[in-house]
């Protein structure tokens, strides 16, 4: 084909792509000693790229190989048969580390059914903000209440004040009136 034509580099859907699939990204944890010990045996027998077959707390581990397609450029290709001690048949690293439960698969993102970290996350959130808004409000609600008491106690000290200011001037007025009195007489008397 002459140069320049021919479809556009870059079109089309991207390998591995799937329609409308959830994408699953699997979790993966340390392995204990024994399960270090196992997956170790499984690399070495298979990098020995000859038959074997071994044994190893409780797993059975066979190595067959056979002669690798042409154009490819190892000389042979190995199957790996992995017999767990439940009996469960395994043909990969990475079957064998599901079944020791190394890797466990998360929740599918994407996913309609199922709510994605940020999703939760953003939940946890509103749930919070909202728990410290009725927390704020409830402080408020308790503040208003103690002014108000505090008002009120205010308000009756000074209306206690009030009365012992009136008893006292009442006493001035009887004083005064008093005097008066004792002017007046005093003045009918000159």
């Amino acid at each position: 084909k002459p140069a320049g034509k021919g479809k556009p580099a870059g079109k089309g859907k991207p390998a591995g792509k799937g329609k409308g699939k959830p994408s699953v990204k699997p979790v993966e944890r340390k392995p204990t000693g024994e399960e270090k010990q196992v997956i170790e045996m499984v690399l070495r027998l298979r990098k020995a790229n000859k038959d074997a077959e071994e044994e190893i707390h409780g797993w059975s581990i066979k190595v067959k190989t056979r002669p690798a397609k042409t154009g490819i450029k190892s000389s042979k290709a190995t199957n790996i048969f992995i017999r767990a001690p439940d009996k469960a048949q395994l043909q990969s690293i990475v079957a064998l580390k599901r079944k020791m439960g190394i890797i466990t698969e998360a929740k599918a993102t994407g996913s309609k059914s199922e709510k994605s970290d940020v999703q939760k996350l953003e939940e946890q959130k509103a749930k919070d903000t909202e728990a410290s808004a009725e927390a704020t409000e409830q402080d408020m609600e308790d503040t208003n209440e103690a002014l108000t008491e505090e008002r009120e106690d205010a308000d009756e000290e000074a209306g206690d004040n009030e009365e012992a200011g009136d008893d006292e001037e009442a006493g001035d007025n009887e004083e005064e009136a008093g005097d008066n009195e004792e002017e007046a007489g005093d003045n009918e008397e000159e």
